[in-house]
């Protein structure tokens, strides 16, 4: 790839009673894109449906336009293009000339990680007037998924924005909790929700200024 002009890092790390974030995001300079069409292609190995989630964030917003993703994945494969978290340069400006579209989103999902851990925590029981303290077996789950995310101006063929996403939620229950904790599945499915979304939010706020 050429030198891209805007490197954008984010990492977010989600827990059960908030977000905390390091760095604090920038927003993605919107007059690096000459227009509003984009294409999402699928994502490698992407477990968590991300591909879809980023395309119905983008589409509508502030007149972003999201192409057909399965239109997309058609000429892909009839014009022999790979898809790839960071599309080639020749590959990118393509499919931006098959479709029309300004701007192409690739990235891909690492293997999403749970870690279970169970633990005890004394309550105290009362029957009549006799109280005593008892040991009650608790869990604490905790989903984690990592994502990479980059944007390609095909016009130039220049990655105009790039992100690394590390996102985690935990959720806990004892043994004596009437609430439950979500399966890895359901929790890789929320954070995947919570970064499109963070996607899109950046996407569609006012540009930088440049200080490249």
């Amino acid at each position: 790839m050429k030198t891209p002009y805007l490197f954008l890092l984010f990492n977010a790390v989600l827990f059960l009673n908030g977000c905390t974030q390091s760095p604090a995001p920038e927003t993605l300079n919107r007059s690096d894109l000459p227009g509003k069409k984009i294409a999402v292609i699928p994502f490698d190995h992407d477990s968590a449906d991300l591909t879809g989630k980023l395309a119905q964030q983008v589409d509508g917003k502030a007149d972003f336009v999201v192409i057909n993703s399965a239109e997309v994945t058609s000429l892909m494969n009839e014009h022999s293009i790979k898809t790839s978290a960071r599309m080639d340069d020749a590959d990118a400006v393509k499919l931006g000339q098959l479709t029309g579209v300004k701007a192409v989103v690739s990235g891909a999902v690492d293997a999403p990680t749970l870690y279970d851990d169970h633990y005890y925590v004394e309550r105290t029981k009362c029957q009549k007037e006799q109280c005593w303290r008892v040991k009650v077996a608790c869990m604490k789950r905790t989903v984690g998924l990592t994502v990479e995310i980059n944007m390609i101006n095909v016009s130039t063929a220049n990655i105009v924005y790039t992100e690394k996403v590390h996102q985690e939620k935990s959720w806990s229950r004892c043994a004596d909790d009437t609430k439950t904790v979500p399966s890895k599945y359901t929790g890789v499915q929320q954070l995947a929700d919570t970064i499109a979304e963070s996607f899109a939010d950046k996407l569609t706020q006012p540009p930088l200024e440049s200080r490249f």
